[in-house]
């Protein structure tokens, strides 16, 4: 959910200008009050009542439909002209694809809840040590499962930050740090996916931006001298 609700919807997802970590629990993980409160059985469970209620009652994508159907009435004599088609994100023939896509966000952002509690939740990656020698040791926290699973932590590191020249890598580490010998000077990318025994996995919510602007999530950059 945006801060200020600019983008709300859906819209961010389109634009690819959220993370993929960003989804129900896990959207609120990186706070310390919000992580001791769900880190309570009973307290996920009132949530998830909460929020079925709601879905049942208010939110849902026939109620939704129902609403754009009247604000649609107030918007379609403004959305033709000036200022409001100068800044419009999609074309007004797409006018009708836009309304069903907003009206059937609610199912989906139901599923991507529940989805969400299975998953292993977000961490922070930390600063990595390099030391005189060359070594270097990567470091970041420690992730936690709402079902009590063990988890596993997916390192690697590459040359770009789309991961597409990998230079190293690990799998299932059980520890929360790693170290390497040594990389040659340049600049690098690194991430840890974290997974659980059923294949469920999440991202870190770090993320790295480059001069064109494009967000790459999960990961940071370093530089080796």
């Amino acid at each position: 959910m945006p801060w200020d609700y600019d983008g709300g919807w859906e819209l961010q997802r389109g634009l690819h200008s959220i993370s993929d970590y960003a989804n129900g629990i896990s959207n609120y993980w990186g706070n310390a009050l919000h992580r001791r409160f769900l880190r309570s059985e009973e307290n996920v469970r009132l949530l998830q009542h909460k929020i079925d209620e709601l879905y049942r009652t208010a939110i849902n994508n026939e109620a939704v439909a129902e609403r754009l159907k009247a604000y649609r009435q107030v918007v379609q004599p403004f959305i033709g002209r000036s200022p409001d088609r100068d800044f419009w994100p999609i074309r007004t023939g797409q006018l009708d694809d836009e309304f069903k896509r907003i009206a059937e966000t609610p199912k989906r952002s139901l599923q991507r809840f529940a989805e969400d509690l299975q998953k292993p939740k977000p961490i922070f990656l930390g600063d990595v040590r390099q030391d005189g020698d060359g070594r270097l040791t990567f470091f970041w926290d420690l992730s936690y499962d709402l079902q009590g699973d063990d988890l596993y932590y997916d390192w690697s590191v590459a040359a770009d930050p789309a991961f597409t020249r990998i230079v190293a890598s690990r799998k299932g580490l059980t520890e929360t740090q790693t170290s390497l010998p040594a990389l040659q000077p340049g600049t690098y990318y690194w991430k840890v996916v974290v997974r659980d025994k059923a294949g469920h996995t999440q991202i870190a919510f770090d993320q790295y931006e480059d001069e064109e602007g494009n967000p790459y999530y999960g990961i940071r950059q370093i530089k080796v001298e």
